[in-house]
């Protein structure tokens, strides 16, 4: 039978908090992992309680507890989840600025930044064996087909893809991961 909690005054609810909020904070705890946010959201959950005291049915009040909290940890963790993504998202999109920033505007810091990176680029094709050197050239420079490389220096096309992903593996390591081989060619182009 279900039954309203309007009935409960501010010494009950103060009893109840007492008795059930170490409880209800271990369970928010293994949900959000943080203790701050899980003593949130029990208060809250009690907040809430109180304000809809009248409208709220329940068999057992225990029950309507744990299903509160575990609600609200849940709704805590999708927002987590959302506003991660946003970030991520944020920051790719600032790289992205970053890069548009540097290509376009040209201002004084943007050249010198230019001018370091040309020199790293630059630093970096001489670090590469002669053959590796010569494949990475003809596949970004002059934009030839793997196939066309090996036909070009009589090599096969495994040993072309070899060169290459040396090649990049140096970069990735010299301007880090994947965005650092995004402003690699982006800029390699407009500098070369």
């Amino acid at each position: 039978m279900l039954e309203a909690i309007s009935h409960i005054n501010e010494q009950n609810f103060d009893q109840l908090f007492r008795q059930y909020f170490p409880r209800l904070d271990a369970y928010a705890r293994r949900f959000v992992k943080d203790a701050d946010v899980a003593k949130d959201i029990v208060q809250e959950s009690f907040i809430n309680i109180w304000e809809k005291k009248g409208e709220v049915k329940m068999e057992t009040l225990e029950n309507y507890l744990f299903i509160c909290v575990r609600n609200s940890c849940l709704n805590f963790l999708k927002k987590q989840l959302l506003l991660q993504e946003k970030l991520n998202h944020f920051q790719d999109s600032m790289w992205m600025e970053e890069i548009y920033r540097i290509d376009f505007l040209k201002d004084e810091p943007t050249k010198m930044i230019e001018e370091e990176l040309r020199e790293e680029i630059h630093s970096l094709m001489e670090e590469l064996p002669p053959r590796c050197k010569e494949v990475f050239t003809l596949s970004r420079e002059e934009g030839l087909k793997n196939r066309e490389i090996a036909e070009r220096l009589n090599i096969s096309i495994k040993n072309v893809e070899r060169h290459i992903s040396t090649a990049l593996k140096k970069f990735k390591q010299k301007f880090g991961g994947e965005i650092g081989v995004l402003i690699f060619y982006c800029l390699y182009y407009s500098l070369m």
